[in-house]
């Protein structure tokens, strides 16, 4: 009976309960819990049915409030996830008499509320509520409906774009999707209530990243020149209207228990949407974050430092081919809040490298740049042949030339990015971008075409010094044996290179 359903829409229907203590509703690994009600007797729409449930920990007290939400088949449901275990206790509050006073327990097992968690700010980095912190270095990826029933494609996307190539995340643009995930015109898209179709995709893709380590960066809406959003954004009242505020109150009540995301309005907002429009859906999302905190933001126009949404939880910017200095600046720009270049950074045919967009070697030199200048995010895509289309969400970023070298930037942070890292004070040297941990136990250093790298200003003495080539095939690390006292650091030959200075 359960043919044809997806795996989250088989979570759980052994049982529903109607009272009493339910079975679970998701394997034991998912950081967040699930229960499900069937309610047959509601007749108007169930997407406007308001319901929450009551929540309390069973020997601190400690309470909270979350809202249901329809899953199809006249049933609604609840997510819970807690960085605190133990038994908690939940108890449904509606004003529809077949909801109102379920009542159960939950347990939630130490491995649950020790998981990384959600993604937050840690000072100006990006991290996860356990205190890690990453570069978030995001691949364009196709919209819902490219995965619909096909969890083949998500399969190879997340093997190729995070496993081979190293990014740390999918950047994905939902924009009509949100309401029918079918049409293939935005102008066309039909309906005023949430695909439940594009929240089952949503929640595998979500899955399939978050167990690679990976983060999913949604963006809400898209630009209305190129109609990607909508139409009933204009034809049935606007933005936080009706239906509009229908979809933000069910992305809150079915994707905030769910960690690993974060997201952006879309772009072009100058074109189509105003900072009161921003400010309420901002606020709208940013109920509950008390509990479940994704973090949001709104890019702002063309190489413009001011903040579109100056209350929004990153600072955002729309920079072409940002070089290191505009990355030192961009972070510096909004202090104690994380950044991100949030224009699409491409390799496409018919753009040169006079126009915004990069070559293989531009890419890799953008990891690094925005990387050193303490974490800066950037979204990246390869839009060459087949893979044209990834500028409107039809289908992923293909294979960079030089994966490997991506890869090889991945590796290098994945223990070297530490929390608190910011640039060396001063000028380093000529050319040369320089981060350090509060405490100076580790120096990264990065220069681009050079065989000779100044570092008189650091005390050299204390530190064993490795050089890291960053481009080419192979994996290739130097031991600077012997040039700790030198002010002048003399490498094998001109290229870019990572010296890691370490004590």
């Amino acid at each position: 009976m359960m043919k044809g359903l997806t795996w989250f829409q088989r979570l759980g229907l052994a049982l529903w309960a109607t009272t009493s203590l339910m079975t679970w509703a998701n394997e034991p690994e998912l950081p967040w819990l699930e229960r499900r009600f069937s309610n047959p007797g509601y007749v108007e729409n169930p997407f406007d049915l308001v319901a929450d449930v009551q929540f309390t920990h069973a020997v601190s007290g400690k309470q909270f409030r979350y809202p249901l939400f329809y899953v199809g088949n006249d049933t609604w449901a609840f997510r819970f996830r807690s960085r605190e275990a133990g038994r908690w206790h939940y108890k449904v509050e509606s004003d529809d008499a077949d909801l109102s006073g379920q009542h159960g327990e939950l347990e939630v097992t130490s491995a649950q509320a020790n998981q990384r968690g959600d993604v937050v700010a840690i000072g100006s980095q990006w991290g996860f509520q356990n205190g890690e912190v990453f570069p978030p270095q995001y691949a364009m990826v196709a919209g819902p409906q490219y995965y619909l029933s096909r969890p083949d494609r998500l399969q190879a996307d997340v093997q190729r774009l995070l496993i081979e190539h190293g990014f740390n995340g999918f950047q994905m643009p939902v924009f009509c999707r949100w309401f029918d995930i079918n049409q293939p015109s935005c102008s066309d898209a039909q309906g005023s209530n949430p695909d439940l179709a594009t929240f089952d995709v949503l929640d595998e893709v979500l899955d399939a990243v978050t167990r690679q380590g990976g983060v999913v960066h949604f963006w809400m809406y898209g630009d209305n020149q190129r109609k990607e959003n909508p139409g009933f954004l204009e034809s049935e009242g606007g933005l936080n209207k009706v239906a509009d505020k229908r979809l933000q109150r069910y992305i809150l009540a079915r994707l905030g228990p769910v960690p690993g995301w974060t997201m952006g309005y879309g772009y072009d907002l100058n074109e189509w949407s105003t900072r009161e429009s921003l400010d309420d859906w901002f606020k709208t999302l940013s109920q509950y974050r008390d509990h479940y905190v994704h973090l949001l933001g709104a890019r702002p126009g063309k190489h413009r430092w001011e903040q579109l949404l100056p209350q929004g939880d990153y600072a955002s910017y729309e920079q072409h081919r940002p070089d290191y200095p505009v990355y030192v600046r961009t972070l510096k720009t909004v202090p104690g809040k994380p950044a991100f270049s949030e224009d699409r950074f491409r390799i496409r045919e018919g753009y040169t490298l006079d126009d915004k967009d990069y070559g293989p070697d531009e890419v890799r030199r953008g990891l690094y740049r925005s990387t050193m200048a303490g974490g800066v995010a950037n979204i990246w895509g390869y839009l060459m042949g087949e893979y044209a289309e990834a500028n409107s969400a039809i289908v992923s970023s293909g294979d960079f030339p030089n994966r490997e070298e991506i890869n090889r930037w991945s590796r290098f942070f994945k223990t070297r990015f530490k929390v608190g890292m910011t640039a060396c004070p001063g000028r380093v040297g000529a050319g040369v971008a320089c981060l350090q941990t509060p405490e100076r136990e580790l120096i990264l250093v990065y220069a681009e075409d050079s065989e000779r790298v100044d570092l008189s200003r650091i005390d050299l003495g204390s530190y064993t010094l490795d050089a890291w080539k960053t481009p080419g095939q192979q994996d290739r690390v130097i031991q600077l044996t012997g040039q700790a006292k030198r002010k002048i650091v003399q490498l094998p030959e001109r290229s870019d290179w990572m010296i890691v200075l370490s004590r």
